[in-house]
């Protein structure tokens, strides 16, 4: 968790949170809510966030790794990277690595 301050610092890179903290300019729409009252995880404020490739848009528009999206853990506020029919059918386009599923049962259980 941020340590909150309440003077804000543009030449550090910080932005104010409405409810008076201030928090680093990066952690702003990453899926987390580090202001008390989630006003750096707010739609308006991310919709026109840019999101690379490596990244992952959550719905209300706040970008999070790849590797977060349908991993059993809720990263995005809105829930949206653990949507269930996305990750379903993410399972589905994932390409086929020629192993069944009862040998990789077998594998997982040694």
């Amino acid at each position: 968790s941020v340590v909150a301050k309440t003077s804000c610092s543009e030449e550090n890179d910080e932005w104010r949170c409405t409810s008076g903290e201030c928090i680093p300019k990066a952690y702003m729409c990453n899926g987390t809510k580090q202001c008390r009252d989630g006003s750096d995880e707010t739609e308006k404020l991310c919709k026109d966030m840019e999101c690379s490739d490596a990244s992952f848009r959550c719905s209300y528009g706040a970008c999070i790794s790849l590797k977060l999206v349908c991993d059993g853990v809720v990263d995005c506020v809105d829930k949206s990277d653990e949507d269930s029919g996305s990750c379903l059918k993410r399972r589905n386009d994932l390409p086929d690595d020629g192993i069944d599923d009862e040998t990789r049962r077998k594998n997982c259980a040694e």
